[in-house]
């Protein structure tokens, strides 16, 4: 059987799988005992390692009684059943206060098998940087395995500090971009400021003896991305957690004039929201590979997409050491952590991969520019119309490509001459029936 242990920040787990650190939705989801049962859960089930999800420094709030989230499916009809989830919320309410989490702790930390780590998420609402610092203090005595600097889902830099003290007003972050963006009324999260995020992450990783990680925003986009990471690795984190859930808003109801299609949940307005999703993925992906070219002193755990356990050995080749599961798991529930570690245990034994090791980042030798040295194989390859499985819908005659015409029987006709194998009608051909073949 493949050794399925692996060392991710300094911290050693039994399995690189995990649930990524997610908001409550419900006052009840904050009670302590809940919230340790349902993280206990996660182990049950296999996680490799737990979140104990964003922390501010204060003791207590009146939000904690109230709801914080609302969920909405949004989908393409023809295309994606489920194409994705959207998640808006009051803010102060999704957060979890330091009594209610520390009681968490206490109670899980007893339970706990040895290989499984608890990583606390210190969020405080601003660039309070000696804020920050002794919050990480405070876990680390009540006994955190790792702190993950949690800068970017949700929080703000500057602006509102009539309503809310804790908010830094950084006037030393004077770029064109802050300036126009003040003068807007918008703020970027600390996830997108080097100017703030680098003394902020010095200052947590010397503060505490345990492993400091970051979790950036996704909205930093690349290359953006890389240079934060590069920013956090000098400054001594030891991990960089990808993606946060990108910022869209959900479309209106065009048939109502409009209207929100929040009113299913009887919520009235169509607000920013954060989205999860399979349409996540290829933005995890992007930022997993981009960061392990070029930062490869820092490990990442990979989260955002992932929704089938292949999924999982992707990101692991594509660099990750870590997988933290959302999409898949609001979808799927605990049964998906079981199948991925067993998929990826199964996986390894088949392919002959000993140990996690094997896996990581062997997919990264292959991922390169186009340049002048492709083949591009003018001339020598085609596409080819298996009229056996071709249903003549005239999607690949009718569409982008000039090249397939519809012949007189309604099945497609490939000029082999004017054809270079672009492999269009391939990918859009709903009975797959093209292929590109060598002339």
């Amino acid at each position: 059987m493949a050794n399925l242990q692996v060392e991710f920040g300094g911290m050693k787990m039994r399995n690189p799988i995990g649930v990524a650190a997610l908001n409550p939705a419900i006052a009840y989801a904050r009670t302590t005992t809940v919230q340790a049962d349902w993280l206990m859960r996660h182990v049950e089930a296999g996680a490799g390692y737990i979140y104990i999800s964003a922390t501010r420094p204060q003791r207590s709030s009146p939000a904690e009684a109230n709801p914080a989230l609302k969920w909405l499916k949004i989908q393409c009809p023809g295309f994606a059943n489920r194409e994705s989830l959207f998640t808006t919320g009051d803010i102060a309410a999704t957060q979890f206060y330091l009594d209610k989490t520390l009681e968490v702790m206490s109670i899980i930390k007893k339970k706990l098998p040895k290989d499984v780590p608890i990583i606390a998420q210190p969020h405080v609402a601003g660039a309070d940087i000696k804020a920050w610092a002794n919050l990480c203090k405070v876990f680390e005595e009540v006994g955190a395995d790792g702190l993950e600097l949690n800068v970017a889902c949700p929080i703000s830099l500057v602006g509102h500090e009539e309503t809310d003290p804790a908010v830094k007003l950084i006037e030393e972050v004077d770029t064109l971009e802050m300036r126009t963006l003040r003068k807007l009324g918008l703020t970027p999260s600390i996830g997108e400021i080097p100017e703030v995020l680098a003394p902020l992450t010095k200052a947590c990783a010397d503060a505490v003896k345990i492993p400091v990680g970051v979790k950036p925003s996704a909205e930093a986009g690349f290359p953006k991305c890389v240079a934060l990471a590069k920013i956090v690795a000098d400054a001594g984190s030891k991990w960089v957690t990808n993606i946060t859930a990108p910022i869209s808003v959900a479309p209106p109801k065009i048939y109502e004039k409009g209207k929100t299609p929040w009113d299913v949940v009887h919520f009235p307005i169509n607000p920013f929201a954060g989205v999860s999703g399979p349409n996540d993925r290829y933005h995890c992906y992007k930022d997993t590979v981009t960061i392990a070219l070029f930062v490869p002193e820092i490990d990442i755990c990979a989260v955002g997409g992932l929704v089938n356990p292949e999924h999982c050995v992707e990101v692991l080749m594509m660099g990750a050491k870590t997988v933290g599961l959302s999409s898949g798991f609001f979808w799927k529930g605990r049964k998906f952590i079981t199948d991925c570690v067993k998929f990826l245990n199964r996986f390894m034994d088949e392919q002959g991969y000993k140990k996690i090791e094997d896996l990581v980042g062997i997919g990264l030798k292959h991922v390169k520019p186009v340049d002048d040295s492709i083949d591009w194989k003018v001339g020598k390859i085609t596409a080819k119309v298996d009229k056996e499985k071709c249903i003549r819908c005239d999607v690949c005659s009718d569409g982008f490509c000039p090249v397939p015409v519809k012949g007189g029987d309604g099945f497609p006709v490939i000029n082999q001459t004017n054809c270079q194998g672009c492999g269009y009608c391939v990918a859009i051909c709903p009975s797959g029936a093209l292929s590109i073949v060598s002339v």
